[in-house]
């Protein structure tokens, strides 16, 4: 069985927080070259696609410029909480001390 280190001790060896991957940057690179180099042929390609072609693959290299909007998830206590904190309380029913010169409700009163 191995043995790990101990709770409390820092940790020593690989690569530091933040530091990029070697291989995966010069793969960048040579994508990012291969690009360059090529983007007068793949223009001429893409200018001989069906239309519908053309959309597909418009929207497949969107995703490597454009950032994706993900989905969230909203529990119902967070939707009655924002909900209220959002809605102006002059649309609330709750009469508000008028002695500021502040409107009293959603009907002015």
């Amino acid at each position: 069985m191995a043995v790990g280190r101990k709770k409390g001790c820092e940790k020593t060896g690989g690569r530091k927080p933040g530091s990029e991957n070697k291989a995966t940057k010069e793969l960048k690179e040579f994508i990012v070259q291969l690009c360059q180099d090529n983007k007068e042929d793949v223009s001429e390609a893409f200018q001989n696609l069906e239309d519908k072609d053309k959309v597909k693959y418009y929207m497949d290299m969107m995703q490597f410029v454009v950032p994706k909007v993900q989905a969230i998830q909203l529990d119902m206590k967070d939707a009655e909480r924002a909900f209220f904190v959002t809605k102006p309380l002059h649309d609330l029913d709750v009469p508000i001390d008028n002695s500021s010169g502040q409107d009293t409700g959603a009907d002015g009163s």
